[in-house]
C-alpha cells in the first residue's frame, strides 16, 4: 500500500493499546467464549493442519505449481532439502515413540546436523558463533497520518487479523494442552490475553511487528509443558538468542519443519470430541478445519467456521443455541468480507 514501516509501527501500537483496553474490560474473552464448544476443537484440529501445512512447504516436500495446485516433490538429488525434512521427521517419530525427553527439540538438532554434508546446513567460512545484537529502533512512530482512511485500513486489518490469531492460537494450544474446562472455557484466559495485549505495545515501542501469542508454542506443548514456566524459560532463551544469532541462524527451515509437522499429528487428537453426526455442529466445524490450511489463515477459519454455524443453526431453526456475541461476530466477519472486496477493488 506504500506505508512506511513507521506508519505500520504506528498501527501496531494503538492496536496493541485498543487491545489492552479490550482485554481489560473482559471482552477479547467475551469473544472467545462465544466461540461454540464444537468449533474450538475444530480450530485445534486446523491450526494442527495449518502448522503441518507449514512444516510441508518450509520443508521443501510441498510445493506449489505443476500439474496441481500444491504437490509433493520427488525425492532426488534436485530435492536435497525435502530429504533432510523427511529424515528429520522419521528421527523425530522413533524418538516421540521411544518416549525420549525433548524429542522435538533433539529432533531438530539431529537435523541440523545431518543437513551438513547435504549442503541444507551451510556454515560460512570464518564462523563466529557470537555477536552484538543491532540497536532497537524505539519509539519509531508516524503520527501524522492517524487520521487518514489508509491508517484506518492498516489498523483494521492488524486489527482483525491480530484478535482471531490469538484467540484460535489459545483455543487450539490449551485444547491439546488439555487446559480447557468441561464448558470449554479457558481458566485465566483474561491474564493470558492482557500479556498478549501488552506484547504488542512494547513490541511496537521496540520497533518490531506484531508482538503475539503463536501457534508454535504448541510444540512447547507437545513436549510437556502445561504450567507456563516454559514460556518464561523460552523468553529467557530468546534474550540470550540476541547474541547468539549467528549460531541459531544455521538452523535451516528444514530441521524445524519435522517438528511443525509432528505437532500437526498432535493436535489430531481433538477431532474425537467433534459431534459430526449432529449436522448443525459437523459441517461448521468441518468448514473451520478446512479453511485454516488451505486459506492459510487462523483467522479465516474462525470467520468461515462461525459464519456456517449461525447458518446451519438457522436452517435447522435452531437459533436459541447461537449465543449473541456469536451472532454480532458473524455479522462482522461478513462486513469484513465485504470491506476486503471493496479494498481490493480500489487497490486494482
Amino acid at each position: 500500500m506504500g506505508c512506511t514501516w513507521q506508519f505500520a509501527l504506528t498501527a501496531v501500537l494503538v492496536e496493541g493499546l485498543l487491545f489492552i483496553a479490550m482485554s481489560m474490560f473482559g471482552i477479547r474473552e467475551a469473544i472467545m467464549n462465544s466461540i461454540p464448544a464444537n468449533l474450538r476443537r475444530a480450530v485445534s484440529v486446523g491450526i494442527g493442519l495449518f502448522v503441518a501445512l507449514i512444516g510441508l512447504v518450509n520443508g521443501g516436500i510441498c510445493e506449489a505449481g505443476g500439474a496441481t495446485p500444491i504437490a509433493f516433490v520427488n525425492f532426488d538429488t534436485h530435492h536435497l532439502d525435502a530429504i533432510v525434512c523427511t529424515l528429520g521427521f522419521i528421527i523425530t517419530i522413533i524418538l516421540y515413540v521411544l518416549k525420549i525427553p525433548g524429542s522435538v527439540l533433539l529432533g531438530i538438532i539431529l537435523t541440523t546436523i545431518i543437513g551438513i554434508p547435504f549442503g541444507v546446513t551451510r556454515i560460512p567460512n570464518g564462523f563466529v558463533p557470537f555477536a552484538t545484537p543491532a540497536t532497537p529502533h524505539l519509539f519509531q512512530f508516524d503520527f501524522a497520518g492517524v487520521l487518514s482512511i489508509k491508517f484506518f485500513v492498516v489498523f483494521f486489518t492488524f486489527l482483525f487479523t491480530d484478535l482471531f490469531d490469538t484467540i484460535g492460537t489459545l483455543l487450539g494450544v490449551s485444547e491439546q494442552a488439555g487446559l480447557t474446562k468441561k464448558d470449554g472455557r479457558i481458566p485465566n484466559a483474561k491474564g493470558a490475553l492482557f500479556a498478549d495485549s501488552v506484547g504488542t505495545v512494547i513490541g511496537a515501542c521496540l520497533g518490531t511487528s506484531t508482538v503475539t501469542s503463536f501457534v508454535e508454542s504448541a510444540s512447547g506443548v507437545a513436549a510437556g509443558a502445561r504450567t507456563g514456566f516454559a514460556s518464561v524459560v523460552t523468553a529467557a532463551f530468546f534474550l540470550i538468542s540476541i547474541f547468539l544469532s549467528p549460531l541459531f541462524s544455521l538452523i535451516p527451515p528444514q530441521a524445524t519443519a519435522p517438528a511443525l509437522i509432528f505437532v500437526g499429528f498432535l493436535m489430531m487428537k481433538s477431532i474425537t470430541g467433534i459431534n459430526f453426526n449432529d449436522l448443525s455442529e459437523g459441517i461448521p466445524a468441518f468448514v473451520t478445519i478446512l479453511v485454516m490450511p488451505f486459506g492459510y489463515s487462523i483467522a479465516k477459519g474462525i470467520m468461515w467456521g462461525v459464519i456456517a454455524y449461525c447458518l446451519c443453526k438457522t436452517i435447522t431453526r435452531r437459533t436459541k443455541e447461537i449465543h449473541p456475541i456469536t451472532w454480532v461476530l458473524a455479522g462482522i466477519f461478513i462486513a469484513d468480507f465485504v470491506f476486503e472486496a471493496l479494498k481490493s477493488n480500489a487497490m486494482n
